[in-house]
């Protein structure tokens, strides 16, 4: 993989958790707080549960909650329309 296409990727990382409740958001990165900047490249870390976003499609409660929780501890915007 080019240099181009990692920084690319890395920009324009879409965020596996919004987009398993049908929302296309860009990846906050370091003010999520399921971002691991331990593990990963040692310049951008990881998600820390992109394990499990696989499966959230077929568990759409506990990817509301992920949200939800997402939301309560850093204050990241919450990706979904008002409820």
């Amino acid at each position: 993989m080019s240099a181009c296409r990692v920084v690319y990727e890395l920009v324009n990382r879409r965020c596996g958790l919004a987009g398993s409740v049908g929302v296309s958001e860009r990846c906050p990165r370091s003010r999520c707080p399921f971002w691991d900047a331990e593990r990963g490249h040692e310049a951008s870390g990881r998600c820390s549960i992109e394990e499990v976003i696989p499966y959230l499609g077929t568990l759409p409660e506990l990817a509301e909650y992920l949200l939800d929780v997402r939301t309560g501890l850093r204050g990241v915007e919450d990706p979904r329309p008002a409820r």
